[in-house]
């Protein structure tokens, strides 16, 4: 799941049941991952100060742009 997360390349499946040596067929690296993200709800990224700051960001600039309050600023 983390290297879904963070990683440019995400590496197959099938290498991680290789790295097991094969006890966990793909399908049960599969299953643990549905399992796991039904258990979170689907919440993977915690929402953090700077994702609020980056959300009123985007909300200011969106209203900026709709009442040309960007010329205000030069």
């Amino acid at each position: 799941m983390a290297s879904k997360m963070e990683e440019v390349f995400v590496p197959e499946i099938k290498y991680f049941s290789k790295a097991t040596n094969y006890s966990s067929s793909i399908d049960d690296i599969c299953d643990m991952e549905r399992h796991f993200l039904k258990s979170l709800r689907f919440r993977l990224l915690p929402v953090t100060l700077l994702s609020w700051m980056d959300w009123y960001t985007l909300q200011w600039d969106a209203f900026a742009d709709q009442y040309n309050m960007h010329a205000l600023t030069d």
